[in-house]
């Protein structure tokens, strides 16, 4: 259920659902994680492809691509079909996202392409 903005009593904060603990988010998370590749994914998609086309110009061939909070991995599926020789490390706090990115990364990438995607459980 979603709250609304609050003031933290005694500071000039406003406290959100982000102010959860790490462990709390990460309940969130993986609560909905295998929905989440379904129906925010292709919101996402747009800005995606945007920030990579952005990158574009500076000529970039990484080797190597941090990803925190990597979810389902859907910024570093893209990279990785735009930059063939890179690999990726993907950071998440929600086993159940990094569940989902690996089996994305086997069904965008096929299985000898998702090797070059590494997932590590971790809060960033």
């Amino acid at each position: 259920m979603w709250r609304r903005a609050a003031r933290i009593p005694g500071t000039s904060r406003i406290a959100t659902w982000q102010h959860g603990r790490v462990t709390d988010q990460a309940k969130r998370f993986d609560a909905f994680a295998s929905g989440y590749v379904n129906y925010w994914a292709p919101v996402l998609a747009p800005a995606v492809r945007t920030l990579l086309d952005e990158l574009e110009p500076l000529g970039l061939e990484p080797e190597r691509i941090l990803d925190v909070g990597t979810g389902t991995g859907q910024l570093a599926l893209a990279a990785l079909e735009r930059w063939p020789r890179a690999t990726v490390l993907g950071i998440d706090v929600s086993s159940g996202m990094t569940a989902v990115a690996e089996a994305e990364a086997t069904r965008v990438l096929g299985p000898d392409g998702a090797k070059r995607f590494s997932i590590r459980l971790t809060p960033a």
